[in-house]
C-alpha cells in the first residue's frame, strides 16, 4: 500500500498563526478561532472552511472565509486590514506558524457584511492558502 500522506488542519493553522501575531499593538489580545466565543468578545475573528482543493499530492489548497468583528466598523475593518496584511506576509515568507504555506490567493477582498442577527460590525475576506503536507 502507498504511503498515507496527512495534511495540515487548515481552520488550525490560520487561527493559530493569526492569535499567535496578535500579541501587540492596536488589537493586542484579540484571538482567533472557529465559533463566535462564548461568552462573545467584542473582537475576534472567526476562520471557517468553506471549500478548496487538492492541487497535487503533496499540496492541499483550502478556501477559508476570515471574519473580523469589531467594537466600530473602525475597528472591525482595521482588524479585518491587519489580518490580511498577516496573511500575505506570510505567503512572502513560505511559513504560517510551522506549516511551509505556498501561495496565497485572495478569492475575495474584505467586504463589509455586518451580522444580521446582532447588527454587529464585521468584515469578511475569502483566502486560498497551498499548505503542503
Amino acid at each position: 500500500m502507498a504511503e498515507l500522506i496527512s495534511y495540515p488542519d487548515p481552520e488550525s493553522v490560520l487561527t493559530s498563526f493569526i492569535t499567535a501575531q496578535l500579541v501587540s499593538g492596536t488589537y493586542a489580545g484579540v484571538k482567533a478561532g472557529t465559533e463566535v466565543p462564548d461568552p462573545r468578545a467584542t473582537e475576534f475573528v472567526r476562520v471557517l472552511l468553506v471549500g478548496g482543493f487538492r492541487r497535487n499530492l503533496v499540496t492541499d489548497v483550502p478556501r477559508l472565509a476570515v471574519e473580523s468583528w469589531g467594537v466600530s466598523k473602525a475597528r472591525a475593518s482595521g482588524l479585518s486590514a491587519l489580518v490580511d496584511r498577516l496573511i500575505l506576509a506570510a505567503a512572502r515568507d513560505g511559513v504560517m506558524g510551522s506549516t511551509t504555506l505556498n501561495d496565497v490567493n485572495v478569492v475575495s477582498r474584505s467586504q463589509y457584511l455586518p451580522d444580521p442577527e446582532t447588527d454587529t460590525h464585521r468584515y469578511t475576506a475569502t483566502y486560498e492558502l497551498a499548505l503542503r503536507s
